[in-house]
């Protein structure tokens, strides 16, 4: 395993996501005819941000709050044996983020949780809401669950499921269309 790249470097979206979309059934339209299959570069969420102000979450009890003014651009989903813990799921989706456009209301308490990376969480409630690996300090990844759902977050598509040598053996990952990695780039 090759730890020289980020999460975010591995699936080639260390800045703006880059990845094709594509739909193999196409579309229909109004009058029920079948269109050409669409690809559209994943980035075209970003358009959707005529108004867009900023982007904010929170822990479960909302005692730290976040807002960033830079909509996310990356989602990888980690299998590894601590982000399942971590999250009590079969993997823990991260999203990034420039690590110096997060403005807190209360900075989470962070713990060294592996020798590449530092995670943060709620002292309240425990809620994770963050990883900062050591190979990319100018990222930050926050926890998907902890962005306010109010329709404006622009969530994008999976780029990534990394650590798959990992993963639970009794979780069926379905076919979303994401790259997918045994390690960080392997």
């Amino acid at each position: 395993m090759s730890n020289e790249h980020s999460m975010w470097q591995i699936v080639g979206l260390s800045q703006v996501a880059t990845t094709v979309v594509t739909s193999s059934s196409g579309l229909q339209n109004t009058d029920n005819v079948q269109t050409e299959p669409v690809t559209l570069p994943l980035t075209s969420w970003k358009s959707s941000f005529t108004s867009f102000n900023m982007v904010s979450g929170s822990c479960a009890c909302r005692y730290i709050r976040y807002t960033t003014t830079i909509p996310p651009d990356t989602l990888v989903s980690c299998h590894c044996v601590e982000c399942r813990k971590q999250s009590g799921a079969p993997y823990q989706a991260w999203i990034s983020f420039p690590a110096d456009d997060i403005t807190w209301t209360v900075q989470p308490t962070e713990w060294r949780s592996s020798d590449t990376a530092t995670r943060s969480f709620c002292p309240r409630c425990g809620s994770t809401m963050t990883i900062y690996l050591d190979k990319d300090v100018s990222r930050t990844g926050v926890a998907v669950g902890t962005l306010d759902d109010d329709g404006k977050t622009g969530v994008p598509r999976p780029a990534a499921h990394i650590f798959l040598k990992e993963k639970a053996s009794w979780f069926e990952l379905p076919d979303d269309g994401a790259k997918r990695f045994q390690g960080w780039d392997e």
